[in-house]
């Protein structure tokens, strides 16, 4: 059943990652303090509604759909009602009742951390008096997605219209919001600072050599994390990017500790795991008197999984899944880079957990950044 707790939940996480907008909803915390039930449409003192932002699979338009009543183009979304589990939850269920699109041919883009809203406006709405209904205030909630592979469309009957559109056509200040998430990864300055550092740490070799877990992918090109790690001034570097991109994608405050693979770098996570007042837990790929876990955080809690490289993914796989047999939750992996040769984006995606890069790069990327000729080791 929905509550207002949802609402509070949702509102506080949007605050966590924009604390300088929490005087634009003095209004809303208001109505929160109330009695009043801001999930009916019948609560004309303002109630809040929820919009799906649905990117192509490219990224490069956004679906936007017309309403009869309105006249405008606006993102897909609606009404909540009592049985919606989250306000997500009711923003999905509308979207499929205008549009046919289910959640499973959705995904979270790596721009925006899942399950809190990209953006919360508040928006005027004209009186309605077919229904009965005077002039009010909606605040929306919008979570933003991504179609996994583009599919066809149906529109419902409240539509005069349903179509992806260029981003340049999306409602103004959401257009901004969306521009500035959707940044190419390239002029992220971390990504071009993590390019720099890694330059004396290249290694190379005339013949290919095996990477990951199970050898599959062969390299010419390896950046040698773990020297790095080992001399302090860069650790503490490799360290503030990724505490930086943990910070900037999650709720810290979420996660009960960091975990890493013990066949990781584990001198990595343990500065990492410090700089961000978490306990460290190891996870074995192999059970060691009984336990896959070396750590005292007891199971039930959630933990995110940390490294320094995603090839293949199997040695994050083999981790997520020896920690969720010991009753540990995991749901994100950050990494610093993911290589280009891997499918690990993939092969976490089938059970559920995403993974964030700092920087992804394969061979060719490495060459041109090196710039110098491949030595036989």
């Amino acid at each position: 059943m929905f509550t207002k707790h949802h609402i509070q939940e949702a509102l506080d996480a949007y605050l966590s990652l924009n604390p300088q907008q929490k005087d634009q909803f003095i209004g809303l915390f208001r109505l929160l303090s109330s009695y009043r039930d801001l999930a009916s449409r019948k609560e004309f003192q303002g109630h809040v509604t929820c919009s799906i932002v649905v990117l192509d699979s490219l990224a490069k338009n956004v679906l936007l759909a017309k309403h009869k009543f309105l006249r405008r183009w606006l993102f897909p979304g609606g009404h909540l009602e009592e049985h919606d589990e989250s306000i997500v939850a009711g923003g999905l269920r509308e979207l499929q009742e205008e549009t046919a699109l289910c959640s499973s041919v959705l995904k979270r883009p790596r721009v925006w951390p899942i399950g809190i809203p990209f953006m919360i406006e508040r928006h005027k709405i004209p009186a309605n008096p077919d229904k009965g209904e005077p002039a009010h205030v909606h605040w929306d909630f919008r979570y933003i997605f991504q179609l996994k592979e583009d599919v066809m469309l149906k529109r419902s009957d409240e539509l005069t219209d349903l179509r992806f559109m260029p981003l340049s056509a999306a409602p103004e200040y959401s257009k901004h919001k969306i521009f500035n998430l959707l940044k190419p990864s390239c002029s992220n300055k971390a990504a071009k600072q993590l390019e720099d550092a890694i330059v004396p740490y290249i290694l190379s070799s005339r013949d290919c050599r095996p990477l990951g877990l199970d050898g599959r992918i062969r390299v010419q090109y390896f950046v040698d994390f773990f020297a790095m790690s080992h001399d302090e001034d860069k650790r503490e570097f490799l360290v503030k990017l990724l505490s930086d991109s943990i910070r900037s994608k999650c709720r810290i405050a979420d996660y009960n500790g960091i975990a890493c693979p013990k066949d990781g770098n584990v001198l990595l996570a343990y500065a990492l795991a410090k700089k961000l007042g978490k306990p460290l837990l190891y996870i074995r790929s192999s059970v060691l008197f009984g336990k896959w876990i070396e750590g005292g955080l007891p199971s039930g809690k959630k933990l995110l999984l940390v490294d320094d490289v995603a090839a293949d993914g199997e040695l994050m796989l083999e981790s997520i899944n020896n920690a969720r047999r010991s009753g540990y939750v995991i749901d994100r992996v950050f990494t610093l880079v993911r290589r280009t040769e891997g499918d690990a984006d993939s092969l976490l995606s089938h059970i559920k957990v995403d993974i964030e890069s700092i920087k992804v790069y394969g061979d060719i990327e490495l060459r041109d950044c090196c710039k110098q000729p491949c030595l036989s080791q």
